[in-house]
């Protein structure tokens, strides 16, 4: 017996001291799978939580931003009748629903959704301070472009259709 035990040359030594590895050996395995098992459902829970915040952040981004241009630049015969302090008003919760639109997107939005946004925001100060000629519309197309490849990695939208038919800019109803 001594022998078997230094060797492992049969399976008599595991029978007879009542000890059973198959049952120690399948619990560890199916432990391991378990928490395996967990830590990939957490990772894909949050990584759907992720995708739920940066869908909300990006329509609240659009809707502010949609609704600022429709009614100062679209709309302006009508900003414009309001008094004094009405505009005043509106240009208060406007920024501020701006602002704190700009701060979800920073948040949840991805890498290339805010990279296009700084574009974006980067072309209007070259416009405002240098001069620059105005294309605004591409690079929203190009938020709107980024935007729809999050949502939908696979999609057969083109960067065409979307600036032709969903641009706010070239598309004004």
């Amino acid at each position: 017996m001594l022998l078997n035990i230094f060797t492992f040359q049969s399976g008599d030594f595991y029978n007879q001291s009542g000890f059973e590895w198959e049952t120690i050996v399948a619990a560890i395995i199916a432990a391991i799978i378990v928490i395996i098992g967990y830590q990939i459902q957490k990772k894909n829970d949050r990584i759907a939580q992720n995708r739920e915040n940066s869908k909300q952040s990006y329509i609240q981004f659009l809707n502010d931003f949609t609704e600022g241009t429709v009614t100062e630049v679209l709309n302006e015969e009508y900003y414009n009748s309001l008094s004094e302090p009405e505009q005043k008003k509106y240009k208060i919760n406007s920024d501020r629903q701006k602002i704190q639109a700009r701060d979800k997107l920073l948040l949840f939005g991805s890498d290339k959704v805010v990279k296009a946004y700084l574009d974006f925001i980067k072309h209007i100060d070259n416009v405002i301070l240098n001069g620059t000629e105005d294309n605004q519309e591409e690079y929203f197309n190009k938020i709107l472009t980024e935007i729809r490849k999050e949502i939908y990695p696979n999609t057969e939208i083109t960067d065409d259709e979307i600036s032709k038919y969903f641009n706010g800019y070239n598309r004004h109803y």
